[in-house]
């Protein structure tokens, strides 16, 4: 869906793919594609020059998994996190529930939010930078693993 009635515009997309975790006797195990992103535009691991980001938005990503009946026990789950990004560049929520849906089954729901502001990053940011991408794109910010009580 897209709304460009409104400023900002929005688009919306919904997606549903059925079979498209892995398991493996009870376990359950899911790499959530999207929700872990690199966050500044960098295409190298080192900078001599300044660096201008020129990008002042918030977008929203919201990923609901409905699980299917029985997984009750979550040993890997991403966590809820708040992130300053340095130099005033903005700020990335990351947040992370766990509810049951009517029908009983368990749901995850992982929303990203992220504000970005334009500025510049000094050479000597750089390293800050490649390592903030690092963290929000680390697998366990996308990895979830749930278990159901055996039936053997």
């Amino acid at each position: 869906m897209t709304d460009t009635t409104a400023y900002p515009g929005l688009r919306a997309y919904a997606v549903t793919a059925k079979n498209y975790a892995v398991i493996e006797g009870d376990t359950l195990t899911l790499l959530i594609p999207e929700v872990a992103g690199a966050i500044f535009p960098l295409r190298s691991d080192t900078r001599e020059n300044p660096l201008f980001i020129g990008v002042n938005d918030t977008s929203v990503l919201v990923c609901r998994i409905a699980l299917p009946p029985g997984y009750t026990r979550f040993p890997v789950l991403p966590e809820s996190k708040h992130w300053v990004l340095p130099n005033g560049f903005g700020t990335l929520d990351y947040c992370v529930t766990l509810t049951t849906r009517l029908d009983g089954r368990h749901e995850v729901c992982i929303t990203r939010t992220l504000t970005r502001a334009s500025g510049e990053a000094t050479p000597e940011l750089y390293p800050a930078l490649l390592e903030y991408n690092r963290r929000f794109t680390h697998p366990s910010t996308r990895t979830l693993v749930a278990e159901r009580p055996s039936t053997r």
